[in-house]
């Protein structure tokens, strides 16, 4: 399972990218409680399903994830 983190523009400059990408299957550490915190939006990727996990101006539950956003924010991640 991927997740793919898009960060607060005020964070980026900390980080030097505004997107990121880690798989919390191998990867599981205080970093991903702070990307979490410093996202405004999460979006899960597991076995072709793509939803939102953490989305600061919508709720999850009803938010519809953009598959071509979605497919730029995965183009422009790197790992984190």
């Amino acid at each position: 399972m991927n997740y793919y983190y898009e960060l607060a523009d005020s964070i980026v400059p900390k980080y030097g990218n505004k997107y990121f990408v880690q798989n919390r299957l191998l990867n599981r550490s205080e970093h991903d409680k702070e990307l979490m915190l410093c996202s405004d939006r999460v979006w899960a990727e597991n076995n072709g399903h793509i939803y939102f996990v953490k989305n600061r101006f919508k709720s999850v539950n009803t938010a519809k994830v953009d598959m071509k956003e979605f497919f730029v924010v995965k183009l422009k991640s790197t790992q984190f």
